[in-house]
């Protein structure tokens, strides 16, 4: 295990770095390191990543009901996303343990809440939005197709650490009872322009011409 590198792999420096070595060491192994025990960071971490998903769904589905958020919820916090994360940050790798398989799907995913839920306790709750506005954006953009294209292009930027968007109407055509606006999107170097009789729709359109120019790969 080691914790330093670790904490340099996810992108998120401890300012205690015991936390980080606690929630890397599993319950088999602890009463050998003295570690803050695993199970109270992993629930508080599955706290805290529910709030966070919670609050970027809740942000990016501004006209979708609870019901629609609560579904959206259970899955970016689900063992197969939490597994998906772990994978992805290579906890098996990092993990210590006694008499346990380190690459066990229950293992790293109760490995990711407990890395979560010591970051939580490192520096609060906007410290886990970060990190999981970054590693589960892409996934928040695609868990539904319901999702609008200004939600869709906002977290294909800012999981890979760009601004948001911009958005200004650039004309008005047409007479004031029904006008035709004309939008421009603009984000990183790139703009596109967008047409519709409200502002809301330029708005998406404008967005949904601007994903077709980027290409996330070469993000």
């Amino acid at each position: 295990m080691d914790a330093k590198e670790f904490s340099a792999h996810i992108g998120y420096e401890f300012k205690k770095l015991q936390l980080c070595e606690a929630a890397l060491t599993h319950p088999s192994a602890a009463r050998h390191t003295g570690a803050r025990p695993f199970e109270r960071l992993e629930f508080i971490g599955d706290r805290a990543l529910g709030l966070a998903v919670s609050h970027l769904l809740f942000n990016a589905f501004e006209d979708h009901n609870e019901g629609f958020l609560a579904h959206r919820v259970a899955t970016l916090c689900s063992k197969k996303q939490l597994l998906k994360i772990g994978q992805h940050w290579q906890v098996k790798k990092y993990l210590y343990a006694i008499g346990l398989q380190t690459d066990s799907a229950n293992a790293i995913a109760d490995t990711v809440e407990a890395v979560l839920g010591a970051i939580y306790l490192d520096a609060g709750f906007n410290a886990v939005l970060n990190v999981v506005e970054r590693f589960w954006a892409t996934d928040i953009m695609t868990t539904s197709n319901d999702m609008d294209s200004k939600s869709r292009l906002q977290f294909l930027l800012q999981g890979k650490g760009y601004p948001a968007p911009s958005y200004k109407i650039v004309d008005k055509e047409g007479p004031d009872h029904s006008p035709t606006y004309v939008v421009e999107a603009s984000a990183i170097g790139k703009k596109a322009l967008g047409t519709s009789t409200t502002k809301k729709f330029a708005e998406q359109n404008a967005a949904a011409l601007l994903l077709d120019q980027i290409d996330e790969s070469k993000l």
